[in-house]
Parts: structure tokens; C-alpha cells; sequence
């Protein structure tokens, strides 16, 4: 049975890897020279100085979540599970344990936008571009 976990840091390349393939798969509006940029930086990142959570099945890693302070900063999940409410799991974990009250998401991805709103979630602001370019919608949390 899947089971959330703190990050560990012997996961790091399993959590990359599922974030590239998770990019790949739902993110068809960024640029695939951004892909590289952000995977250094994501190599690069200490997911152990802040609150990442994995969800498990055994040692297969499902998903992940990222929180930087009252605000999602990363959800992904593999491919071959999105639909099957690991997501739902995720964000219920963490609603249920920190106080969350932000969330960024990329304007192309209407997925993620919907999955946010079903949370009371509301944009607030635009920004125009992100570090790659991309339009960026500020969400907050309603209650």
C-alpha cells in the first residue's frame, strides 16, 4: 500500500528522474532546451533543507511534494500514476499537517490550475515570465 515519507537523500536521482519524465509528459508547452537547465538545478538542489515528502509503494517512487514555507513549491508525480489520486494524497497530507496558503503554477498547464482550484485555490496575480519565460499564475488558498 503507497505510503507518504520524508525526502531521503539516497532518493535524489529516483526524484529527478520521475520529475523529468513527469515533465515530459505534461508540460508539452516548455521549450525542451529548459528541460536541461532546470534538471542542473533541481541536481543541484537541497531537498533535504525543506519539507519534501515522497509517496512509496515498497521502493517505487510515485510522487513527490515540495513546501517552501506556507507554499507548494513542487508537485510531480510519474506519469504512469497521475489519475489514480496520489496527487489527491499528497495535497491532503500536507493540507492536513502544515499551513499552506500558496501555490505557482505554469498558465499552460490547465491540469494543474484545475487540481489547485478543487483545493480553494484562486489566482491572485500574473506574472508576466518566469526565470524561462514562461506566464506564471499566483494562486492562494480560500479556506
Amino acid at each position: 500500500m503507497p505510503q507518504i515519507h520524508p525526502f531521503a537523500p539516497h532518493q535524489k536521482d529516483a526524484l529527478i528522474a520521475l520529475w523529468e519524465r513527469s515533465v515530459i509528459a505534461t508540460h508539452d508547452f516548455l521549450d525542451p532546451k529548459h528541460i536541461a537547465p532546470i534538471k542542473a538545478y533541481l541536481q543541484a538542489f537541497d531537498f533535504g533543507a525543506v519539507p519534501t515528502f515522497c509517496v512509496m509503494n515498497e521502493q517505487e517512487l510515485i510522487g513527490f511534494i515540495v513546501l517552501d514555507s506556507d507554499k507548494i513549491d513542487m508537485l510531480f508525480l510519474d506519469p504512469k500514476h497521475i489519475g489514480k489520486g496520489f496527487g489527491r494524497m499528497l495535497m491532503n497530507f500536507v493540507l492536513d499537517n502544515f499551513t499552506i496558503n500558496f501555490v505557482n503554477v505554469n498558465e499552460q498547464n490547465h491540469l494543474a490550475k484545475a487540481f489547485y482550484q478543487n483545493y480553494g485555490f484562486v489566482v491572485f496575480n500574473r506574472l508576466k515570465q518566469d526565470d524561462f519565460g514562461y506566464p506564471l499564475l499566483q494562486m492562494k488558498r480560500l479556506g
